[in-house]
């Protein structure tokens, strides 16, 4: 199916795909691995929070001592990575959907923020206060058991259930999700690129991503050929 295919190769770009690190839904490999399918599926969660508390166009940031308890919500990917890469402590696919599923919510919470501060033209310095994205701690509460439930989701619908029409759904969702990381990425690019002329910076970024996702499609494709694998 031709979905299938591109959805498959836009992971690619970014993703090594390998099969031992990559979860099964419907029988069928996601198109990528663990830990990213945590990361781009917790930041559509998070994303869904932000727009529960309609504050999808807010440019404000979490009150400091918030702020940092999501940043904390991050950490333990890091480390999860840091002793896999090391070969201190080896990783399973359990913990890189975890620590993947945290780290996604708390980079929805500063960069839609981060987006629309951009967008603003605003001048001002950052603010972090409550009328962020998380007021309180308890929002904050709100968000890990979303993305607790997003965990437990996913890990539950491992193997064969659902068949390949599930995993397609979860496969399109994950997707949805890297590219819309990207996209408010280089948007953020676009905005500094362009300063006050900023009327065509949809069009730039919607470039950028396009050329990034080739770029990348291209330079993975080119050392799998060279390195035979």
């Amino acid at each position: 199916m031709w979905l299938n295919t591109l959805l498959w190769n836009i992971g690619y770009s970014i993703c090594h795909q390998l099969p031992e690190r990559t979860l099964t839904i419907g029988g069928l490999l996601l198109p990528m691995c663990a830990r990213d399918t945590g990361i781009y599926l917790g930041f559509l969660a998070g994303l869904f929070f932000i727009i529960f508390k309609r504050k999808q166009s807010n440019h404000t940031f979490p009150p400091p001592n918030v702020a940092i308890a999501v940043l904390l919500m991050a950490l333990p990917m890091t480390v999860d990575a840091l002793l896999s890469y090391s070969r201190i402590l080896p990783s399973t696919n359990t913990s890189r959907l975890l620590t993947g599923v945290f780290f996604g919510g708390a980079l929805s919470i500063f960069l839609i923020p981060l987006f629309n501060y951009n967008r603003s033209l605003s001048k001002n310095p950052f603010v972090f206060d409550q009328s962020g994205p998380l007021a309180n701690f308890t929002d904050l509460g709100l968000l890990i058991t979303l993305e607790a439930g997003l965990f437990l989701i996913i890990y539950n619908l491992q193997g064969q259930m659902g068949g390949p029409h599930l995993n397609l759904l979860i496969a399109f969702l994950l997707i949805c999700g890297l590219v819309l990381v990207f996209f408010l990425a280089f948007s953020i690019l676009a905005f500094s690129m362009l300063g006050d002329k900023r009327k065509h910076w949809l069009p730039l970024a919607i470039s950028m991503v396009c050329a990034f996702f080739i770029i990348m499609h291209s330079i993975h494709t080119y050392l799998g050929a060279a390195l035979g694998v």
